[in-house]
């Protein structure tokens, strides 16, 4: 590995520059406006791979194009699937950010600007791995095959059919995917589970127009009133979704993770510290990591109803509305969950009034196998390139696409994560460490070298 760990050193300043290049571009897949963008960064994207060596085209998906990057060096190769993302979240100086977000700068070690931890500077990892292998060999030890898509974080909505239509082109022994994070900055960790998702909107209908409340108040039900009588019913003092049904298929902690968890030693009150609040909340019984990751969850995300402009206008409102959202863990369905939450609201509804259930998005929880090649080639990795083991750990978030590929694919998925906790993903001021990316370029080289050896052994 001497070889290829030399040209990764000798290619980080060319990297480091490709890298503001592919975060300089702006790439919001969820506005409108910058659908050419999204597509000027899928074909940046794949003629930076196709000069590395890789078979490379921009494909139409029915939205915006994924990009597909193929290299078989041998049948007698394991094959393996890099999926990954290159669009990004909306991101504004207005948004509190202390630097442009689509004109990145190094600041104190550490890159600066929109999708550098969220997809753009994990990926990247794997390019440059990829081409180091290319420059000292002249080949890769696995045939590689990239599906890097430009609607992740606008819901991949045409990310299934895509997959479903090119089945054997995506054919793969097992898929990598790093859009996760280490446990904290030094420790690396592989990921084996990840939240589901069940996101609905409520809409309630009142009188025919909004209302003098002086005039009419008292005389019908305001739905704004009814609305957040109902939404606070949904969830108890002690934390718990109080939806009957909605833990019934919760598959609980083994007592290893617990084990396992609680030696990690998570700081909750420095969490507090950090969030800047008193104190953490949650469901009782259950530790602030347990809650994090393994716990279902029912949140508002949004209320809308009435005046709320500057001063006062007493107004009794026609309509108001909320965005609701579960994360859900394995053994629940996001479908069964609408249904359950649908019944609830509707019977906590007062007479007078009349309600309307969106189901918004969905995604089903994972929970990966924690052994096997691929999973301990992919510890032994990070543990030479971080020089400390990494830890299994699950994740809060969701990443709809690995239930996908681990159902339709039949292939095991590696979630091999490289940037911290606190490197902002989706917010202000997003970064990501250079060490964490150049040693994440390291962790997948040797991550290629290891699972390239299939003999009996290592079977």
């Amino acid at each position: 590995m001497n070889d290829i760990i030399k040209h990764l050193e000798e290619d980080r300043d060319r990297a480091l520059a490709q890298l503001v290049e592919f975060l300089s571009i702006p790439s919001i897949s969820a506005e409108p406006a910058h659908a050419e963008d999204v597509n000027r960064c899928a074909h940046y994207l794949a003629e930076l791979l196709k000069a590395d060596g890789f078979q490379t085209s921009v494909e139409q998906t029915g939205g915006h194009p994924a990009v597909v990057a193929k290299r078989i060096e041998s049948d007698t190769l394991p094959t393996l699937l890099l999926y990954g993302h290159y669009d990004v979240q909306p991101a504004k100086m207005a948004d509190g950010w202390k630097t442009e977000p689509f004109a990145p700068v190094v600041i104190d070690g550490k890159i600066h600007a929109r999708g550098a931890t969220d997809d753009k500077g994990q990926l990247f990892c794997h390019i440059m791995a990829a081409r180091a292998h290319l420059k000292a060999r002249g080949k890769l030890p696995v045939n590689l095959v990239m599906l890097i898509e430009g609607e992740e974080e606008s819901g991949s909505d045409n990310l299934d059919s895509f997959i479903d239509a090119n089945m054997e082109l995506l054919s793969a022994d097992a898929v990598i995917i790093s859009d996760t994070a280490q446990y904290g900055g030094g420790q690396p960790a592989l990921t084996y589970g990840l939240r589901g998702l069940c996101y609905l909107e409520v809409g309630i209908t009142g009188p025919n127009r909004d209302l003098h409340s002086g005039s009419f108040g008292g005389a019908v039900q305001n739905p704004a009133n009814a609305l957040t009588k109902i939404l606070g019913q949904l969830v108890d003092d002690s934390g718990r979704v109080n939806i009957p049904g909605f833990y019934a298929d919760v598959i609980p902690l083994e007592q290893w993770e617990r084990d396992e968890w609680a030696a990690l030693g998570h700081d909750a009150e420095g969490l507090a510290r950090e969030l800047g609040v008193e104190t953490l909340f949650g469901e009782t019984g259950y530790t602030t990591l347990e809650r994090m990751w393994a716990r279902p969850t029912l949140d508002i995300n949004g209320l809308y109803s009435g005046y709320s402009g500057k001063g006062a206008k007493t107004v009794l409102p026609a309509k108001a509305g909320a965005k609701l959202s579960c994360r859900l863990v394995s053994g629940q369905d996001p479908d069964k969950i609408a249904t359950l939450i649908e019944a609830r609201l509707k019977n906590l509804l007062p007479p007078g009034l009349t309600m309307e259930v969106v189901r918004l998005h969905g995604a089903k929880p994972v929970l990966l196998p924690t052994d096997g090649i691929y999973v301990e080639s992919a510890k032994e990795a990070l543990e030479t390139a971080w020089g400390k083991a990494p830890v299994m750990i699950r994740e809060g978030g969701s990443i709809p696409v690995v239930e996908t590929f681990a159902n339709k694919l039949g292939a095991p998925v590696v979630l091999m994560g490289f940037g911290r906790p606190d490197d902002r993903a989706h917010g202000p001021d997003e970064k990501m460490h250079l060490e964490d990316i150049f040693m994440g370029a390291e962790a997948v080289a040797r991550f290629l070298e290891l699972v390239a050896i299939v003999d009996g052994k290592r079977k």
